[in-house]
């Protein structure tokens, strides 16, 4: 149930900001019936749900009210302030989500710390990867690319599959050694950032950091440490301030 990789906290933000909080019955639906179809019982299902639905209205809410709801990513003081309210409305799910399953008895309590900073990183992360690709790209204006811009595009994009691809993809052996070279993807996030808009270049990160997860997974890159969950809890919180950035 506590996984370091969770885009449902995105989806569920991205949903009540966009559409309204009218929506939070589907939340709370749906994680209730996927948890108790994969663990837990009905009482550590239920308590889940309330918490990943708590998260998403009170996260929508703070965004809404004090990040400036759909226009959060035109100032950079907004985009911190965003940025406070996932973190924040991530304590929620954590609290809520954690403490359920160690009551059920499916989480040993001597494990609390760990299960929640693995709860809370992977919601934190999901809700600023996922939210605002998803916010952007359902209310920013569609920009027409002239030819020139549209070839920069196709070569930024391939550029940066070809880079993830080298630090992540294990095809070369730099990737499989594990070399900390993660750096040289920045680059065409940059670039991606001064020549277009907030909405291509989240949806260049989303892309990176896809290649990212499937690289470490396999044990590819720069964040395999000695266990699965360390590596994409170390993988997500750079993902996080790249996001940030």
């Amino acid at each position: 149930s506590a996984s370091p990789v969770w885009p449902p906290t995105g989806i569920a933000l991205a949903a009540l900001v966009v559409l309204g909080y009218r929506l939070w019955p589907a939340i709370f639906f749906g994680v209730f019936l996927v948890n108790l179809t994969t663990a837990g019982n009905l009482a550590t299902s239920f308590g889940i749900a309330a918490g990943n639905t708590l998260e998403a209205v009170c996260g929508a809410w703070l965004i809404v009210r004090f990040a400036g709801g759909t226009r959060a990513f035109d100032r950079a003081q907004d985009v911190f302030k965003f940025t406070l309210a996932v973190m924040a409305s991530a304590i929620i799910s954590a609290i809520l989500g954690v403490t359920s399953l160690a009551l059920g008895g499916f989480a040993d309590w001597a494990n609390y710390g760990a299960i929640w900073i693995t709860w809370w990183l992977g919601n934190v992360t999901g809700g600023l990867m996922f939210a605002p690709l998803i916010i952007l790209w359902f209310v920013a204006p569609s920009r027409r690319w002239n030819r020139a811009e549209a070839l920069e595009v196709i070569l930024l994009g391939l550029l940066l599959l070809a880079l993830g691809e080298i630090v992540f993809g294990g095809w070369f052996p730099i990737s499989a050694k594990n070399y900390p070279i993660v750096f040289i993807c920045g680059a065409i996030v940059i670039w991606t950032a001064f020549r277009f808009t907030q909405r291509e270049t989240a949806t260049g990160i989303f892309i990176l950091s896809a290649l990212a997860i499937w690289g470490t997974r396999h044990n590819f890159g720069p964040f395999v440490m000695e266990t699965e969950n360390q590596s994409l809890l170390i993988m997500q919180s750079s993902t996080a301030g790249l996001i940030i950035t």
